[in-house]
């Protein structure tokens, strides 16, 4: 039976709007949990310029992806891997020391959407083909933005679900100038994804103002000795040599011993959603094993997930890569100050307690002098992971014509999700609700 030319037409645009590319579909993934996955994910690369080759990977929604919000997510450096977002913060896998993969109790993929862009290219198993290449802030946003327009003509049919950029550490420069480039796109090309369904941004622990964050070591001195790794006394010349072999990015955190072939039992303090035990009647406190990068840079120079993966063969993946950063401005402030006045928009700053790299001291500090008028200040918000009501963190909710506000997160590191993977799972929840 012949088909109509309308119908040949219907089916040419119904394809056309369901075009997620099969070749970068992942139908192989080493060490996936035996018991598997319902959600699909995909992994290739974007070309966003004649040398120029992002590697994303995508996690679909384990809700619904056709109405779930879409994040893209940007871990930061300069020059570390978003696949370490996916395998060690907020994904829906972590590696073991086996190399077998994990389910995430937490993983973000269950609210949302992700899409995980390593950035700029030379990081992780992003390329370009012209080695004299060198990056900055606006270089990395520009490509950024490019390879999100080249992504949602893979995936067309995203291009209506509720879109946010998020990140920590440096992509709190990353971040927002990529936000502001979609914002400066909106009045010429507002009907085109990402313009079209842009909602808003967060940044965790953000690199955002050099006065604030590193202030010749004013607050993190201020820190360090608040937390006793300095002496009260201890306020000479700002002094942050804290002494000892402790975790910088999170101070309650255990190191990874040269040498270790601990597992991952050996570092979890019980209860944890990874595991089964006998512990219901504790409170689950995060603590991360030590020796996760190794484990996942080992398993992600697997031949066998490279291909599993789709990128190119012969690139050694690596958590962080020197790719030669030339930097950015100083503060990225302004861009701030322009969202928080739009209505349209959410803007979300969350900070880590327990992490002295950017720590949360600085971070108020700036945020608090933008001297916008407050709704409420610094009350406590909550997460329940069936032990009653527990303190997630504190924030601020300002009142200035837009949406911006300000959280931390209670016992968390520089990497929200890593350290406090249940209260950064509410976190999320209360981002894309308000």
């Amino acid at each position: 039976m012949s088909k109509s030319p309308l119908f040949l037409l219907a089916l040419c645009v119904l394809s056309a709007v369901t075009a997620a590319p099969q070749d970068h579909l992942i139908t192989n993934l080493p060490g996936a949990p035996k018991e598997g996955y319902s959600f699909k994910q995909y992994s290739g690369y974007l070309d966003v310029g004649p040398t120029a080759h992002y590697h994303y990977w995508f996690v679909e929604s384990q809700g619904n992806p056709s109405s779930d919000p879409l994040i893209l997510w940007l871990n930061g450096g300069p020059g570390c891997s978003s696949m370490a977002g996916l395998l060690i913060e907020n994904g829906p896998f972590s590696v073991n020391q086996d190399g077998t993969l994990l389910a995430n109790d937490f993983a973000w993929n269950k609210l949302a959407n992700i899409i995980y862009l390593e950035s700029p290219a030379g990081v992780g198993w992003s390329y370009n083909e012209d080695a004299n290449v060198r990056y900055d802030d606006k270089r990395t946003a520009t490509e950024n933005y490019k390879a999100l327009q080249a992504w949602f003509k893979l995936f067309p049919e995203f291009a209506t679900n509720d879109f946010y950029v998020m990140g920590e550490s440096y992509a709190g420069h990353y971040v927002p100038q990529l936000s502001a480039i979609i914002l400066a796109a909106t009045s010429s090309n507002g009907n085109e994804a990402p313009q079209s369904n842009f909602k808003g941004f967060a940044a965790g622990n953000p690199v955002s103002d050099d006065r604030y964050d590193f202030n010749n070591g004013y607050w993190l001195n201020t820190y360090l000795r608040m937390h006793g790794l300095l002496s009260l006394d201890d306020i000479a010349n700002n002094n942050t040599n804290a002494l000892g072999n402790f975790d910088p990015y999170d101070i309650l955190d255990d190191v990874c011993p040269t040498g270790s072939d601990l597992t991952l039992m050996d570092y979890i303090r019980f209860p944890h959603p990874l595991f089964n035990n006998p512990h219901i009647n504790k409170r689950y406190v995060a603590n991360r094993p030590g020796c996760a990068n190794n484990w996942t840079t080992t398993w992600a120079n697997n031949p066998e997930v490279a291909k599993a993966l789709h990128v190119k063969e012969g690139i050694a993946w690596g958590i962080c890569s020197d790719v030669g950063y030339q930097g950015g401005p100083s503060s990225v402030l302004d861009i701030y100050q322009k969202f928080s006045l739009l209505s349209q928009y959410k803007v979300l700053v969350y900070s880590g307690d327990q992490d002295t790299v950017i720590n949360f001291l600085g971070t108020q500090r700036w945020v608090l002098d933008l001297q916008y008028p407050v709704t409420y200040s610094w009350a406590p918000w909550y997460y329940n992971q069936g032990f009653g009501d527990q303190i997630g963190g504190y924030g601020v909710q300002f009142n200035n014509g837009g949406n911006l506000n300000f959280t931390t997160i209670k016992g968390a590191g520089h990497m929200v999700p890593w350290f406090q993977p249940g209260p950064a799972y509410q976190l999320l929840t209360n981002f894309l609700s308000y």
